[in-house]
């Protein structure tokens, strides 16, 4: 791996954007994955990226929870947050970019504190990653999962009928298999080599950019295009 969060592959759970026109990870005009799309995934939904160098970036897509972690941040490096709360006629108002311009001043721990309508980023450099754990909570179950992986790849839930699936479960029961594995290998090969050349429509068409489209996998795709009957044959004989 290329990337620089891949020090960090084994230790936290790291994924890659999904490009939502493709339901597939976002690839360059040659088809290869783009790497630098990669983030730590964090407990408090938040993101850690790689800005350059040796540098980091804490993305969270709240801004009130954005401004509370930073608080808590705060408040641990020794800042009172009634420091910051300035009254403005009979209101009170907490000044969060004083706050901030402390944090990033009297501590070197983090620095280009950012806010926007709804979302709060800063940056800090790659030997505090122990500090910032604290804050980010970055997850650590799947941890030795690719971030390319196509477990990573969004789902959805389609049901095969009952009738159809009884269908395929005799099939599979009547046959004396020595893994499941090869039940796998031929549904695989159904739906890349089998649909396209049987069927002009599919002859052209990437089989497997049209299943991370739609989302689906296996013997749940095969059912959803229309070639069931075909493919329980197809099974049948192969076995």
């Amino acid at each position: 791996m290329s990337y620089y969060l891949s020090k960090y592959v084994g230790k936290y759970r790291l994924k890659s954007h999904i490009d939502r026109s493709t339901n597939d990870y976002p690839r360059d005009d040659k088809g290869f994955i783009e790497q630098n799309d990669v983030y730590i995934k964090c407990k408090n939904k938040g993101e850690i990226y790689h800005y350059g160098r040796s540098k980091l970036v804490c993305y969270i897509p709240s801004l009130g929870r954005g401004r509370n972690i930073l608080k808590r941040m705060a408040v641990d490096l020794g800042l009172k947050l009634e420091d910051y709360i300035e009254e403005k006629g009979k209101i009170q108002v907490f000044n969060y970019n004083s706050m901030y311009n402390d944090i990033m001043s009297k501590f070197n721990m983090i620095f280009d504190i950012e806010e926007t309508d709804g979302e709060v980023l800063w940056k800090f450099d790659n030997k505090n990653m122990e500090f910032i754990e604290k804050y980010m909570q970055p997850l650590t179950s799947g941890a030795s999962i690719s971030p390319f992986s196509t477990r990573n790849l969004p789902k959805i839930k389609y049901e095969i009928n009952n009738d159809d699936l009884l269908d395929y479960k005799k099939i599979i029961n009547s046959k004396e298999l020595d893994s499941k594995l090869e039940v796998g290998r031929l549904t695989n090969k159904f739906i890349i080599e089998i649909i396209p050349k049987k069927h002009k429509e599919y002859s052209k068409v990437n089989m497997k950019a049209l299943m991370k489209e739609k989302m689906l996998k296996g013997k749940e795709f095969i059912h959803s295009v229309g070639f069931w009957d075909e493919y329980l044959n197809y099974l049948d004989e192969a076995l």
